[in-house]
């Protein structure tokens, strides 16, 4: 059985309100944002600015680099509370909303060999800036972590915190399957998944659970800041992208096009119509996320999951949206710091092999020509998936291609061959 602890910890934020026993209004978005612990205003990285670190501090540096991925000492001179901008339009600050109607969410954070601060800072992100009211629990699913920080310094420090639950899984099972447990034990009628290395900004939930309350059948993404894996300063970014994807089913940003810049009249705050999320943060109703069957069990560890999933919300009767009002910081890093179970390239090329042979009928074709070494590679039995497709009416891939991403460039099937030129140094 898997280990679960709730933590028992009396809340040491503002108590809640009993908003079920009110009428409903509209009120001003609250800005909840509150800190728990002492801090100096000229901390590090206080305000989102840049974390200097000393030449002396080199070999600390590069060892943080490699266990991690990013500056992990910049991180650790950080406070798990620091202040960042306000990176979002400034109209958002003037939106208003029914709380009482705003369904609540369970937050689930997967990690493995996540370093202490920045998953800390995530947790305390999630709570001093989500009103109490909208919080139903954090789930926190440690996928088989070795290191030692990790293990009883990290249920202690948890039983000070409200709300929040920490799942332990036996062995290394992977994002999937580790979101995939969460999910099993989740209260919340809304599913907000985050990663480990990110810090929630101000007013980031309500925008969420707004779109989610209007139209169960929508999955919305917050616009992603980022936060740089060298100093740990904050980079808000412009709301004037979508998540696409190419031929070889790699995800991708893409500008928003003119028509989508029409449809939503010039508002930077309004809803951006995405044909795919980065799939690390988005929020899904829990029962239109069943509906959909979940996750595909059949995928391994990581990989080409938020394109199954962008395939089939928009194919088979939903939708998906970049909410401008909605920001959260998230740590880029070039390189994992940890490897899968049968070798990450392989993974991955196994799941895109899978969504791909589910969900794009006759187009699979142009992702072998782009691949042609996996056309003869294993991929498993998706004759469930393909059932749950045929059993929920979907459209095909024609469909989502001209009405969800015309703009993608369809290459022909004529192609001799594919590749790349470089010019080398002679």
């Amino acid at each position: 059985m898997t280990p679960i602890f709730r933590s028992s910890a009396t809340p040491t934020l503002p108590a809640e309100s009993n908003l079920s026993n009110k009428k409903r209004n509209f009120t001003t978005i609250l800005d909840y944002n509150v800190r728990t612990l002492t801090f100096a205003a000229n901390s590090p990285g206080e305000h989102g600015r840049s974390v200097r670190t000393s030449p002396d501090d080199e070999a600390v540096v590069k060892e943080g680099f490699r266990l991690a991925s990013f500056n992990q000492h910049a991180s650790d001179l950080v406070s798990f509370e620091r202040t960042i901008p306000d990176s979002r339009p400034p109209r958002c600050r003037d939106k208003s909303y029914d709380y009482s109607s705003l369904p609540k969410m369970s937050v689930i954070i997967c990690f493995t060999e996540e370093s202490w601060s920045t998953l800390l800072r995530s947790v305390h992100s999630v709570l001093n800036r989500t009103p109490p009211d909208l919080l139903e629990e954090i789930l926190l699913v440690d996928d088989f972590s070795q290191r030692e920080h990790l293990h009883a310094k990290l249920d202690d420090y948890l039983t000070r915190l409200p709300k929040v639950t920490l799942i332990r899984l036996p062995s290394r099972q992977g994002l999937i399957r580790a979101r995939l447990r969460a999910i099993e034990i989740a209260r919340g009628p809304v599913l907000t998944f985050l990663d480990s290395h990110v810090e929630c900004n101000v007013g980031w939930a309500e925008p969420l659970l707004q779109r989610i309350s209007h139209n169960r059948r929508v999955i919305v993404a917050p616009v992603i800041d980022a936060i740089s894996s060298r100093d740990f300063s904050y980079i808000p970014i412009s709301a004037n992208q979508r998540g696409g994807f190419n031929w070889a089913m790699l995800f991708k940003w893409m500008p928003v096009p003119d028509y989508e810049k029409s449809r939503t009249g010039g508002d930077p705050t309004a809803p951006v119509r995405t044909p795919t999320i980065a799939g690390g943060l988005f929020a899904i109703h829990q029962g239109f996320f069943r509906s959909l069957g979940f996750y595909d069990p059949g995928l391994h560890i990581w990989g080409s999951e938020n394109l199954e999933l962008s395939f089939k919300a928009w194919m088979c009767g939903g939708s998906m949206e970049m909410i401008p009002c909605a920001r959260v910081g998230h740590v880029y890093r070039s390189t994992q710091p940890y490897s899968f179970p049968g070798g990450n390239v392989k993974v991955f090329m196994r799941n895109n092999l899978r969504v791909a042979n589910v969900w794009m009928d006759d187009y699979v074709d142009l992702f072998y020509l782009m691949k042609p070494e996996l056309r003869n590679e294993p991929f498993g039995d998706i004759s469930s998936r393909v059932e749950l497709r045929h059993r929920l009416k979907c459209h095909d891939f024609k469909w989502y291609l001209e009405n969800v991403i015309p703009e993608l460039n369809i290459p022909s099937l004529q192609l001799m061959a594919s590749g790349e030129v470089r010019q080398l140094n002679l």
